[in-house]
């Protein structure tokens, strides 16, 4: 779409050069896009519509100009006015076949025919964040997917992405976990776990058991040991685990930055004195306060209580001006949707300690229901038992864990079936694309079987056998392929992609269905398999971007 975009660019150029538009006073941004029909055509574009006051002309007048033009481009069938001044663009085989030709040539490098940013930033994306005070419950599996598929994609799109993990070790969460896990190691000395001597708020699932265990085995029986030498040793045992459940759902992190490395070296009370000194933050009623209703926020927020205690805000604020005082030029939050009202504060907090409240970007990632056998299963990480990220996994794999968390907008609310994650059927989505990969291998073994591969030094002419309205349909599909990328980066919508792939896979059935690829008209063999070959370089790249495997058999 960007080559017609071009065409479109140059047309008008061409009408002022020629006198027949006038100069334009300003430049009115326009799309080309796919048409919501596809008897309207290849493309539409709201060109003339929307540029109608840069060149203070009616719309139609416009489209009627612009369409002659184009309509002299050798590459170009038809071109239609509709409505109000809408142009409908048919292209003739030849475009699609030139478009499938540049696809093949860079197949072992995609990334060729991305949408390159034209200015590549410098981002931190920080995603998980779960609390260290057990292992990664599956509410926290679809927030991890989709930031670490964002991170890929801002990737892809041509910027610098560091992932980072914020470690929530400090606060009252942490104490909990550190006089639960005092309890459970007293307690293993007998193996008489009570829970009705656990605190108020502790943790009572069966791993504070199993880390006592192995607590009172490392010390070599009953020791005692203060409340933070259990908070550390807790917290350390349950990152391990959580590192590891990252690991085995493909995600790793660049930088793991704690929470209370903020109150240990004093970065914290001095990023405080210093925001006091320089009027950002104000006293009242003994407490210190940000005025971020300036900002945009309902109300201003208490940084510091009276009674000296800081808030989570405080170190939210240092912890993000920190961020980007180490060069970051966007910061990604991927945050569940409960936090919603949190996003005005926290910008307007960055406002007002000096930078661009838009250089923070935030995604709200809303709940999973896990159901299994038609009935929804409840979690719960206070509980004596809870599902966790590992045993959806075990049951599911990963691959169909990280496709099933990506079928859905990040801000809708989502239904994960166990049953169907697992079932090798149609309506198993990520079965039905890895199927579609697996299928072209089998293919492309059976062509060679029969002497039949693709030339070495094929062009367009090679494929002008490509006729079939499946065949045009799917070369259509891979040409969206780099503004898909470019959208689901630009817009951190990474279920764009798992649609696009599993529209693209669908075609390919299709076509797979109704034709026979290995034929007696080799020069048809031939086009074909180099149409396959793009569809199976782009469900490749797809996958790994969505961090999925794309088997070779199954």
């Amino acid at each position: 779409m960007a080559q017609l975009k071009q065409l479109v660019a140059e047309s008008f150029e061409a009408l002022i050069k020629e006198e027949k538009l006038p100069s334009p006073q300003s430049e009115t941004e326009y799309t080309v896009t796919p048409p919501v029909k596809e008897e309207f055509g290849d493309f539409t574009t709201n060109a003339a519509m929307v540029r109608a006051k840069d060149f203070r002309l009616p719309p139609r007048k416009i489209a009627e100009l612009l369409a002659e033009k184009l309509q002299s481009d050798p590459l170009i069938k038809s071109v239609e006015v509709a409505g109000p001044g809408f142009l409908n663009i048919k292209m003739l085989d030849t475009y699609w076949h030139e478009i499938l030709a540049e696809i093949v040539e860079n197949k072992e490098n995609l990334t060729a025919l991305y949408t390159h940013t034209d200015k590549p930033l410098k981002i931190l994306v920080e995603f998980v964040s779960a609390n260290p005070t057990g292992p990664m419950h599956f509410g926290h599996g679809r927030g991890a997917v989709v930031g670490d598929v964002i991170a890929n994609l801002l990737k892809a799109y041509g910027h610098d992405v560091t992932k980072e993990y914020y470690i929530n070790d400090a606060g009252n969460q942490m104490e909990n976990l550190a006089k639960t896990t005092m309890v459970r190691y007293k307690q293993a000395v007998e193996g008489n776990f009570d829970n009705n001597e656990c605190p108020e708020g502790g943790y009572l699932g069966d791993y504070l058991k199993e880390i006592a265990q192995e607590l009172l085995e490392e010390d070599g029986g009953y020791k005692e040991h203060d409340l933070d030498w259990f908070r550390e040793k807790a917290k350390e045992k349950i990152l391990v685990i959580i590192k590891n459940t990252l690991e085995e759902m493909g995600i790793s992190f660049d930088n793991w930055y704690s929470e209370l490395s903020l109150y240990e070296d004093g970065k914290l009370d001095r990023a405080l004195d210093e925001l006091k000194e320089s009027g950002v933050l104000y006293e009242k009623e003994g407490a210190l306060w940000m005025n971020t209703s300036d900002l945009g926020d309902e109300k201003d927020r208490v940084v510091v209580k009276s009674d000296g205690e800081k808030t989570y805000f405080a170190s939210d604020i240092v912890y993000h001006k920190e961020k980007m005082e180490r060069g970051f030029d966007l910061l990604v939050n991927i945050w569940g949707a409960d936090h919603h009202g949190y996003i005005n504060r926290l910008k307007a907090a960055l406002e007002l300690v000096g930078y661009d409240r838009e250089c923070l970007k935030i995604s709200l990632v809303k709940l999973v229901n896990l159901k299994k056998g038609g009935e929804a299963l409840k979690m719960s990480k206070r509980g004596d038992s809870f599902i966790t990220i590992n045993d959806v996994m075990e049951e599911v794999g990963k691959d169909a864990a990280r496709f099933t968390f990506l079928t859905r907008s990040a801000d809708s609310n989502l239904d994960f079936d166990l049953d169907l994650a697992v079932s090798k059927s149609k309506e198993n989505p990520v079965y039905y694309t890895q199927y579609a990969f697996a299928r072209l291998n089998s293919l492309f073994v059976k062509a060679e079987e029969n002497e039949l591969t693709i030339p070495e030094n094929f062009s367009v002419k090679d494929l002008e056998p490509l006729k079939e309205e499946e065949e045009i349909s799917l070369i259509k599909e891979l040409n969206y392929y780099p503004d898909v990328i470019k959208k689901a980066a630009e817009k951190y919508e990474p279920h764009l992609l798992t649609y696009y792939i599993l529209e693209l896979s669908a075609k390919l059935h299709k076509f797979y269905y109704n034709h026979k690829v290995i034929s007696e008209a080799k020069e048809v063999s031939v086009a074909r398999l180099l149409l396959l070959h793009a569809v199976h370089a782009v469900l490749k790249d797809g996958l790994n971007l969505l961090g999925v495997a794309a088997p070779e058999r199954m």
